[in-house]
């Protein structure tokens, strides 16, 4: 296990989260390679930068690839990592982020050792800590929506050096209240990518990035 002293910073590999306007990524879940692509293709054009596919898709591996060949300008992280073997195998496709549903001080050591921030799952205070000395570069809340944007922001006053990412129930209608309340940025699946029309999924996120540029 890598343990970062004292919260140390500068052992934690950066982010490419939540530096993006809007700070979103879009999470593909289980669909075909080619639909994968066309999806990823229609929200990146909408204004979205980063996305997470999950290890669980068919064909993950050459996926990200793919996207990272096609979609430069684009972060591709990996999504619902539970062992550190998947870590190594998909930072090796070329992911750049690491996105899990719980804290796994293992999968953590394995993302920081390859140089890879890890974004753990994590619904208490006590797992956030953990996961942020264990080496997180984000921890992320989830469910977000049992908490909702209230819980986020209570979560947030003891622990305002950790920086949270809303995943879980995250949607257009509620995005904004997320990052007003402190979210460094919204992981978002199903509301945008629930579909297997690539110009819905596009819709979708240009919508979005219009309720959150204004």
């Amino acid at each position: 296990m890598v343990v970062v002293a004292n919260g140390d910073q500068a052992a934690r590999p950066p982010s490419p989260l939540g530096h993006d306007d809007p700070p979103v990524f879009a999470i593909l879940r289980r669909k075909d390679p080619e639909l994968t692509i066309a999806i990823a293709r229609a929200i990146t054009q909408a204004g979205i930068s980063a996305l997470e596919i999950t290890i669980d898709s068919p064909r993950v591996l050459d996926v990200i690839r793919a996207l990272r060949v096609e979609l430069p300008g684009t972060s591709v992280g990996v999504g619902t990592v539970l062992e550190p073997a998947d870590v190594q195998m998909a930072v090796a496709a070329g992911a750049q982020f690491v996105v899990s549903p719980n804290v796994d001080d293992d999968v953590i050591a394995a993302s920081v050792a390859v140089g890879v921030p890890s974004l753990p799952g994590a619904a208490t205070a006590s797992e956030a800590m953990r996961a942020w000395r264990a080496g997180a570069s984000l921890v992320k809340l989830f469910p977000a929506c049992t908490g909702g944007p209230v819980g986020l922001r209570a979560l947030r006053e003891p622990l305002p050096m950790i920086p949270l990412v809303a995943v879980g129930g995250v949607d257009g209608s509620n995005a904004r209240a997320y990052l007003d309340a402190g979210a460094t940025a919204v992981g978002i699946g199903s509301w945008i990518t629930g579909t297997d029309s690539p110009e819905e999924a596009g819709n979708r996120a240009a919508q979005l990035v219009r309720e959150l540029s204004a």
